[in-house]
Order: C-alpha cells, then sequence, then structure tokens
C-alpha cells in the first residue's frame, strides 16, 4: 500500500430512537415495541468539525448528538430535535467529566446547527 493512502476504520452501531424522531432523515431498519432501531456507520479516529453529528460516551452515558464546541472550549452535544433540545449535554471546559468521541457519524452530507440551537448563542 503506498504510504499516502489512507485507511479508515468505519463500524457499524445499532441505535434505538423513539418513533417519529429521524432528524438526520436516516432509513429505519425496523421497528419493536414503539422504538426504531437504526444503524449508523461511525468513521472512529477522526478529527470533528462543528455541527458534525457523532457518537459520544460521557461519564458512562451514550449520546448521538451534533457536536459544538465554543471558543472558550466548552462542549455542547445538540440534539438535532428542536423537541428534544433540553437533552442537549454541555460539558464546560473546567469541568472533570470523562467524555470520548466514538467517531463520526457518515451521513453522506453536512447538516446545519439547529436553529434553535443558534439563536440561545
Amino acid at each position: 500500500m503506498p504510504s499516502s493512502a489512507r485507511r479508515f476504520t468505519t463500524i457499524c452501531v445499532i441505535w434505538r430512537v423513539d418513533l417519529g424522531i429521524d432528524p438526520y432523515g436516516l432509513v429505519f431498519i425496523s421497528a419493536l415495541r414503539q422504538r426504531l432501531l437504526i444503524s449508523l456507520f461511525v468513521k472512529k479516529d477522526c478529527e470533528l468539525d462543528v455541527g458534525d453529528v457523532g457518537i459520544f460516551i460521557v461519564n458512562g452515558a451514550r449520546y448521538c448528538k451534533q457536536y459544538y464546541i465554543d471558543k472558550d472550549r466548552n462542549l455542547t452535544l445538540v440534539s438535532a430535535n428542536p423537541d428534544l433540545r433540553e437533552s442537549n449535554v454541555y460539558i464546560s471546559a473546567e469541568s472533570d467529566a470523562t467524555v470520548v468521541c466514538c467517531g463520526k457519524v457518515l451521513l453522506g452530507e453536512s447538516i446545519p446547527l439547529p436553529d434553535y440551537f443558534l439563536e440561545e448563542l
């Protein structure tokens, strides 16, 4: 393999979401007791840009949310669904929280941060 070739590691994650919530336009594969299972393809070991959707673990809890970091290095994991804005996760730069980014969700196109979030900045 030439040294200029890059290897990408992609994993598939099965995620459960409530019915009616599809902020990223993903195709659902099956329904089970009022919840849907979706397949997410995630690129591991990559940098996230503001607005990218990622899989995160914060103090042991798992999230699939948009990434936002402000100029002071405070992190917000943003729900794309305005009805779920109270589920946003804010981690201050001074926090001792354990945050792991498992990778970037491959959507095929970038999506903007939701209007409700931008209006609150």
